[in-house]
């Protein structure tokens, strides 16, 4: 049992080496290291894709083009609390939320 996890982890780490967001290998992997109670690496791979959705996210979302449009989109995403007062984003999409959830967690246990 043991040398299937260690090859399917392996498999799962050469899948997220690919620079694609896909949230499945990483799900993978950190179940992985959890049974194993790998919490560093477990750890790792969160912060990687972490890192990975939030540069995907920012590359897909494209500014406003003038400085009207720019205004009134930032003047929605305040009003309907998407941004805090200091123009931070509110909101995480998924799995971004999640894993950020479980690196809490995570570091806990490394405590």
């Amino acid at each position: 049992m043991k040398g299937n996890l260690d090859l399917a982890a392996r498999h799962y780490e050469a899948a997220i080496k690919d620079e694609r967001p896909d949230e499945t290998p990483f799900n993978r992997l950190m179940i992985i290291y959890r049974k194993q109670k790998r919490f560093k690496d477990e750890l790792r791979v969160i912060k990687r894709g972490i890192k990975m959705f939030e540069d995907f996210y920012k590359q897909s979302s494209s500014k406003p083009k003038g400085k009207k449009v720019a205004d009134l989109s930032e003047a929605f995403m305040k009003g309907t609390g998407l941004k805090d007062r200091k123009g931070n984003l509110a909101y995480r999409p998924e799995p971004i939320a999640k894993w950020m959830k479980r690196m809490e967690v995570v570091q806990r246990k490394l405590d």
